[in-house]
């Protein structure tokens, strides 16, 4: 299998009608709160507590410390007892289009002969970044949201079939947003240009051009940074 190279990863795919939302949300195993404090220490004063599953704005992350905003005030939270840095979404949030022309809703890969799809899943020892969408050899790959089509992407960094991909900087209510979607010839636009949401900007190659065996399920991946941190938009592009 190919060892996917993690570059400077930006992007989040997503369409709204609302300004995004990246969040931390509480999540102690044992179910009890978290305190939130002043700084990034256990020596700061405790301002309040975060109750599991409950989701406050993220702002940046100084060592295993997340900064949110809390009541209105910056404040922070350690991070082993939080899961994020997460887009939060839902409701208005929800993305409006398929990323893929082969559905017309967004299709997780689940697991097959290679491995899983899933944000987080196990790639021997790192963890997947991103989420593979199910899309067909030759489908259209349309732009996530508003921005601009930086440069190409190469995932893999050997010129194979399958090592092809497009960067996307948000701008706008996406901006600090970036997606990186691979497996796909950025063909529909010169580069650099500036897109809207669902326009046509790539197509995909299809992983059974000589990359993977039929096994493989044939997907795009989309990994999404906010300013730097890679974030999970499962709750934005499955909720349709």
């Amino acid at each position: 299998m190919k060892t996917l190279v993690v570059a400077a990863v930006f992007l989040l795919g997503v369409w709204r009608t609302a300004d995004a939302r990246t969040c931390v949300c509480g999540a102690t195993w044992e179910g009890g709160d978290v305190n939130v404090r002043s700084c990034a220490s256990t020596d700061c004063a405790i301002l309040g507590l975060v109750s599991p599953g409950e989701c406050d704005d993220y702002v940046s992350t100084s060592g295993v410390w997340h900064q949110i905003i809390f009541n209105g005030q910056n404040a922070w939270i350690h991070g082993d007892y939080v899961s994020g840095p997460q887009e939060c979404g839902g409701g208005s949030y929800c993305t409006d289009s398929q990323l893929c022309s082969s559905f017309s809703s967004n299709l997780k890969r689940g697991c097959d002969g290679y491995g899983c799809g899933n944000y987080g899943a196990g790639r021997g020892t790192r963890a997947h970044l991103g989420w593979d969408i199910q899309c067909n050899g030759g489908a259209t790959v349309y732009a996530p949201f508003a921005g601009t089509v930086v440069r190409e992407a190469f995932p893999y960094g050997d010129g194979s079939c399958c090592d092809t991909g497009f960067l996307i900087n948000g701008s706008g209510q996406f901006a600090g947003h970036s997606v990186m979607i691979f497996y796909c010839e950025p063909d529909r636009v010169s580069m650099p240009a500036t897109v809207s949401s669902g326009q046509a900007v790539a197509t995909h190659r299809g992983l059974h051009c000589g990359c993977y065996g039929a096994s493989m399920t044939d997907h795009i991946h989309y990994q999404v940074d906010y300013y730097g941190t890679t974030v999970d938009p499962a709750s934005w592009i499955f909720c349709n």
